[in-house]
């Protein structure tokens, strides 16, 4: 398992912005201990990315993020039950807003 994050910042007139992407790398694993080859977990590279936006006051960020950018279906674990095999995938394609701010007590 590995990742490698590529990141930049750099300031406007309207605060710093922070764009970066990070690949993420797993191997096969095996999901139960005799490593059943109906739900082994394939080896498989993710993309996810963010933009923050940090405001000229330091204290609030904006941030948009995606994750499995490349929206590739992956099973994340699995379970042998006699003869059925069941497989659990990790979710989509996904997106979202996130806004923070600090404040001083």
């Amino acid at each position: 398992m590995g990742s490698v994050t590529a990141s930049y910042r750099f300031a406007t007139a309207w605060g710093d912005v922070r764009p970066s992407l990070t690949w993420s790398h797993e191997g096969k694993k095996a999901t139960d201990s005799i490593d059943s080859e109906a739900i082994r977990v394939d080896k498989r590279g993710l993309l996810s990315g963010r933009v923050a936006w940090e405001l000229p006051d330091g204290k609030t960020q904006l941030a948009l993020y995606g994750s499995n950018l490349t929206n590739r279906e992956y099973a994340i674990n699995g379970l042998n039950l006699f003869t059925t095999a069941l497989r659990f995938y990790a979710p989509p394609r996904q997106f979202g807003i996130e806004i923070s701010r600090d404040f001083d007590f």
